[in-house]
């Protein structure tokens, strides 16, 4: 059975990479069995397989380790692609998503953190929303 290693410290539902890949995995039909991380004291289970100890981590059942939620995506979909998300994938959005849109929406939900002022980043974050809200649109989906 596939193994996948998730964020245990914060609820696992705010985790969107390590929500993102259960859903590719999901969408693929691979099954897999969770064990939640606190990151703070990584068992030696996950850093005999993976040693940078990063989470999500899929440790599959042929013996390899995929790391990061992108190539589990992608692993899990070359699998078993029933929806044809790849047909759809967008490099350069899911990196417009995970660089500046992160960044933005963590400047936003903590100013004092950052020493930024939120409304600049609350600004571009909505930039970002009204771009995929006319994606869909146009196309449905993104």
């Amino acid at each position: 059975m596939n193994q996948t290693y998730l964020h245990k410290g914060i609820p696992r539902r705010f985790k969107a990479k390590s929500s993102r890949s259960r859903l590719a995995l999901a969408a693929g039909g691979v099954r897999y069995e969770v064990r939640e991380v606190r990151l703070s004291s990584k068992p030696a289970e996950l850093l005999s397989i993976s040693p940078k100890g990063t989470v999500p981590v899929l440790h599959t059942a042929y013996g390899t380790v995929i790391e990061e939620s992108l190539p589990i995506m992608r692993w899990a979909l070359e699998m078993h692609d029933p929806q044809d998300w790849l047909t759809r994938d967008d490099p350069a959005l899911i990196a417009s998503n995970d660089g500046s849109f992160k960044r933005d929406l963590d400047r936003f939900k903590y100013p004092d953190r950052y020493g930024d002022d939120p409304a600049l980043h609350r600004d571009s974050g909505l930039r970002f929303l009204q771009d995929l809200e006319a994606r869909i649109a146009v196309a449905g989906q993104l």
